[in-house]
């Protein structure tokens, strides 16, 4: 069964975990208050000093959970239903085999950037020629193509070996074509499928407005077998955040800068799709919030 909680202690609001892993109970570093694995408060030191307060209510305060296409969503407040928040996309991530996924390892990094501007890194090719130069620009072919859902979108590129099935029918085609899938989801998910591995972004806002952090969750595709999958796996994801964090969010933060030193409008060409989709999606979601 899948529960969700707000990682706050019922006494005074201590976090009662961190990272991940397994445990039998969730305790409190404060003062010791422990949860079973249900919410409900399971040990409290001098308990007698809260008899006047039913232990029942006492409990981790839920929050919505939800199985989206292998995907695990939790809702940050009571009135916010995740099935519903991605039943536009729900069937587009369905062929991707989320459940059959398995994490190889993460990568965060706190960026002196907005978080948008984060995000914006992960939505168009343009720049890859330039800013990729030496790392990215023979693998990547142009010609990118975009679809929205709802509040959401996706987009993919070819990659090189796809001018090789170009005259090809499609009964010769591979079981896996050269192609890398971006599935993008409301607020600031990124998700990046390739032939080989899926990495998931995150991009949390800040302290300040131009503040984020972005976590990189690297997964195979399949469980992994052996432990020369593993380390194929790793030399990928640490090739993934070589690249986005020498050269993607870098820029990021130059174009946080640009923006603090008086520049008032950013100019996205008709070659930059998604960035028109996700910044009118936010503006339409701040004029109604």
């Amino acid at each position: 069964m899948l529960r969700a909680f707000r990682n706050a202690c019922t006494h005074r609001g201590a976090q009662v975990a961190d990272g991940c892993g397994e445990t039998r109970r969730l305790t409190c570093p404060y003062h010791a208050w422990s949860f079973e694995l249900n919410g409900d408060l399971a040990g409290q030191p001098q308990a007698y000093a809260f008899s006047d307060i039913e232990k029942s209510t006492l409990g981790l305060q839920p929050l919505p959970i939800a199985d989206v296409a292998g995907l695990i969503a939790v809702g940050l407040s009571d009135d916010v239903d995740p099935v519903a928040a991605f039943a536009d996309i729900e069937p587009q991530l369905r062929w991707c085999g989320y459940e059959t996924h398995e994490i190889v390892c993460q990568h965060t990094w706190t960026l002196k950037a907005n978080w948008k501007i984060a995000f914006d890194v992960n939505l168009e090719s343009y720049h890859v020629d330039y800013l990729h130069r030496d790392t990215l620009s023979n693998l990547v072919l142009h010609n990118p193509i975009y679809d929205s859902f709802g509040k959401h979108a996706r987009w993919g590129f070819p990659t090189t070996g796809t001018e090789k099935v170009v005259d090809l029918p499609e009964e010769h085609w591979p079981p896996t074509m050269p192609v890398s899938i971006i599935h993008t989801l409301f607020p600031s998910v990124v998700l990046l499928e390739t032939p080989v591995s899926c990495q998931m972004f995150r991009v949390y806002p800040g302290r300040n407005v131009n503040e984020c952090t972005v976590d990189l969750t690297e997964a195979s595709l399949k469980p992994i077998a052996n432990e020369e999958d593993r380390e194929a796996r790793q030399r990928g994801a640490d090739f993934a955040a070589l690249v986005v964090g020498t050269e993607d969010f870098p820029a990021a933060e130059q174009c946080q800068r640009g923006a603090e030193i008086g520049l008032t409008n950013f100019n996205f060409g008709s070659n930059e799709p998604m960035l028109q989709h996700w910044h009118r999606t936010w503006q339409h979601a701040l004029d109604n919030a």
